[in-house]
């Protein structure tokens, strides 16, 4: 739930609070909801029933905003409206400084969640809402005309900042034979939530010693769509790279990190919502 108070002047205070079990839904199963009647019910069912939050990035909205057919817009606000939403930080590094300054105890920041996307709520509440943040889905329709260009901006500059760290890695025998041994002795530097550091450094060890391995601008987008929610939320959805990822090669699993399912597992995703029980 956001919260929302005209500050000083024309200031306006926005305060985000969520219900738990949190969400955070790939495009493809945005594209599901926005499809397949039977399925968009059954989850709006489920949802509902354990009072569940789905978590927005800026990239949820912007992969959003370029869907163009009227009636699977229709179909996606219906859902967007109907669940209570928050904003979550998509950038893994800035949500991993915040960690470092603000981390008092364990698990335990000053002041805010580092992985609250604060600059985005602030934008939205001020440019878009004027005061009422009620329908999450009025975002699609702000942001519908650029989307397809601020995505792509988006993703060249996750690309042009991370590829050429990734090959000097690779053709520095040191460094790539240190991310091959991070990644076979399954360590972590933490040995408490949440996982953001050791779960980026991890999947850059992953991208690293895959030297074959060749990361379009969309595949960065999809690496900085996972690290933050997988590290906070309850139930991410996934492709199926990274989820077999997140499985098979992360060291650490739920409840301490995200359960995470791909499109072959929808089945299992409902049935984990539909029974669960709140820590």
């Amino acid at each position: 739930m956001i919260t929302i108070k005209q500050g000083p002047g024309d200031t306006v205070v926005a305060t985000q609070t969520v219900n738990r079990p949190t969400i955070y839904l790939d495009q493809w199963m945005w594209c599901r909801l926005s499809e397949d009647t039977v399925i968009r019910n059954e989850f709006l069912d489920v949802a509902r029933a354990v009072n569940a939050t789905i978590m927005y990035s800026l990239i949820s909205f912007l992969e959003l905003g370029k869907i163009s057919d009227p009636r699977q817009i229709t179909a996606l606000k219906s859902v967007m409206d109907e669940l209570d939403f928050g904003f979550i930080e998509m950038n893994p590094r800035t949500v991993i400084d915040i960690e470092i300054s603000s981390e008092t105890t364990h698990s335990t920041f000053a002041d805010f969640n580092p992985a609250v996307d604060r600059e985005l709520i602030k934008y939205i509440a001020s440019h878009l809402y004027h005061g009422d943040i009620s329908r999450v889905s009025l975002i699609i329709d702000a942001i519908a005309q650029e989307a397809s260009s601020r995505f792509h901006d988006i993703a060249q500059r996750f690309a042009d900042g991370l590829a050429p760290v990734v090959e000097i890695a690779r053709n520095r025998p040191s460094a790539l034979h240190q991310s091959k041994q991070r990644i076979r002795k399954r360590l972590t530097q933490r040995s408490f939530p949440p996982y953001t550091r050791d779960l980026y450094q991890v999947v850059l060890d992953f991208i690293v010693s895959n030297k074959t391995m060749r990361m379009s601008p969309n595949e960065w987008i999809d690496v900085f769509h996972m690290v933050v929610p997988v590290s906070y939320l309850d139930f991410v959805l996934l492709d199926r790279r990274w989820k077999s990822f997140v499985k098979q090669t992360f060291p650490i699993h739920p409840p301490n990190i995200a359960q995470v399912y791909c499109d072959s597992e929808l089945r299992l995703f409902l049935d984990a919502l539909r029974t669960y029980q709140a820590p």
